[in-house]
């Protein structure tokens, strides 16, 4: 989950921030590609304290992981002791 309110460095000019922002958000896409299941989630509204901007959003993705996790249990079940 990233923000979705672009973040500014204090004393730096619109177009610095633009560009950190960018950037910043480029390297949430690369480290969400490292995993198959990965995935990169702009929560609208939020700033850099999600938890507490958008708890909703935390919460599903949180359910989201559960129930992906139950579900590979379900597939592989006899293989093993999953």
């Amino acid at each position: 989950l990233s923000h979705g309110v672009p973040q500014t460095i204090p004393g730096m000019t619109d177009d610095v921030n633009a560009a950190y922002e960018a950037v910043w958000q480029e390297m949430q896409r690369e480290l969400a590609a490292q995993s198959v299941r990965g995935r990169h989630v702009i929560v609208a509204g939020s700033g850099h304290n999600i938890h507490h901007d958008r708890p909703d959003a935390v919460v599903a993705a949180i359910q989201e992981v559960v129930e992906a996790v139950r579900g590979i249990k379900r597939d592989l079940r006899g293989f093993g002791n999953l």
